[in-house]
């Protein structure tokens, strides 16, 4: 049966949803403003290859550097990039947009998920009065390898270790063709990496990083329901797993497509976790005893 209209726009609209620093030299500056155009990233052997490409020359100076936290410039609200360790890239006298109305961003998503072994997510922190700021989510803190600068056209390029035992996890998203069809099945999963000794949140960390291009490509999304992350993951010896979400929560009431329906075969997918109790930011789900899945009421139909 297919979702209502209002039902499934509103869904889906929920879910588009010490340090040590790196100086380069300043440049002198070029005609133009150089402008961000292109983000991507592959991983090597030992290590994951992050670039960030510009047209229009070299930006004054930029800034790699190790953060506790990231924050939106120039609100300084938190960021919520998904991961168990951060970078914060930062190009002054650039831009990450078009100049013009509608202004637009000449980069494209300011979110974008990674599938490689350490590199998660990226998210654009700020862009304004020509300075560009990124926040990098890595899975674990390694050691930066390297950090090159390249021209013609120019192209900041950090090196991150991705030295760590690792184990492969499955991921689940929506597919979002099957679910507007109304099909039965409607989640895809998805192979991860994580640290070994921390698989089950490291699945969570990228089921909210979310798809990566590839995987956007094929329809599937990450429908959030309005949160913005978990804490206090726990898993006890009866294979129950309580985690607790970030966030506002709303099912924008829809039966399926929440994000509980994603969170619980993420976790169920590993032999420790058998049950699934979801508790909303004030702590309260509804079946919060006993051995049976539990959301809640905020994801209610």
């Amino acid at each position: 049966m297919k979702l209502p209209a209002r039902r499934l726009v509103h869904l889906i609209s929920l879910s588009l949803t010490a340090a040590l620093a790196v100086q380069l030299l300043p440049a002198a500056a070029a005609a133009g403003t150089p402008t961000l155009v292109d983000i991507r990233a592959a991983h090597y052997p030992g290590y994951d290859r992050l670039v960030f490409e510009f047209a229009g020359g070299r930006p004054k100076a930029a800034t790699v550097r190790w953060a506790q936290e990231l924050r939106l410039d120039p609100s300084h609200r938190k960021a919520h990039v998904q991961g168990s360790a951060f970078l914060k890239v930062r190009f002054r006298g650039a831009l990450a947009h078009q100049p013009d109305p509608p202004m637009t961003s000449t980069f494209g998503p300011a979110r974008r998920a990674f599938a490689l072994p350490n590199l998660a997510h990226v998210v654009l922190l700020g862009d304004h009065e020509g300075e560009v700021s990124l926040g990098v989510g890595l899975m674990k803190r390694t050691t930066i390898l390297k950090t090159i600068e390249l021209r013609r056209p120019y192209r900041l390029v950090v090196h991150v270790s991705s030295a760590f035992p690792k184990a492969a996890v499955k991921v689940f998203f929506v597919d979002e063709p099957a679910l507007i069809a109304g099909q039965p099945r409607y989640l895809a999963s998805v192979q991860r990496k994580v640290p070994k000794g921390a698989r089950a949140k490291g699945a969570l960390q990228r089921l909210y990083a979310g798809p990566n291009r590839s995987e956007l490509t094929r329809g599937l999304r990450f429908l959030s329901s309005g949160t913005t992350g978990f804490r206090d993951l726990r898993i006890n010896d009866r294979k129950i797993a309580r985690v607790t979400l970030k966030g506002p929560c709303d099912s924008g009431g829809a039966a399926q497509g929440t994000v509980a329906d994603q969170i619980r075969p993420t976790l169920r997918s590993r032999p420790s976790t058998d049950w699934v109790k979801i508790y909303d930011r004030q702590g309260e789900t509804l079946r919060p005893w006993g051995r049976t899945d539990s959301i809640p009421a905020c994801l209610e139909p």
